[in-house]
């Protein structure tokens, strides 16, 4: 009975050890995190968290209008979800990034590199 004990035990920490080993979820690689991607002309800006983004317009009468949301990055697509005000329901918009460039909604973005 003490050998099937031990023999468990043995097994036991063998499978918490590899499970410890395993890919860890904060570990993730956020190729976007932290990046700003903007307009030629300035005007419009996306700026990209680990899951959520911030989107900035400002107008050519110095109004500004933020937009926040979440994407899912499965390249070379970008899914930004959005909660629409006027519908009360979330909305899911679809862009793509080539090399340094990102088309999303009829406006060309580029990666801004500080």
């Amino acid at each position: 009975m003490k050998k099937v004990i031990l023999t468990t035990l043995a097994f036991v920490g063998f499978a918490v050890a590899f499970i410890g080993c395993s890919n860890n979820e904060d570990e993730k690689d956020y190729p976007l995190n932290n990046t700003i991607w903007q307009t030629e002309d300035h005007n419009s800006r996306i700026i990209f968290g680990t899951a959520g983004f911030t989107l900035r317009f400002s107008g050519d009468d110095f109004s500004c209008e933020e937009t926040t949301g979440t994407y899912i990055y499965e390249p070379p697509i970008v899914k930004f979800t959005t909660f629409d005000d006027k519908t009360d329901k979330l909305t899911t918009r679809k862009g793509k990034i080539v090399a340094d460039t990102l088309y999303y909604d009829d406006n060309i973005y580029f990666k801004n590199n500080r």
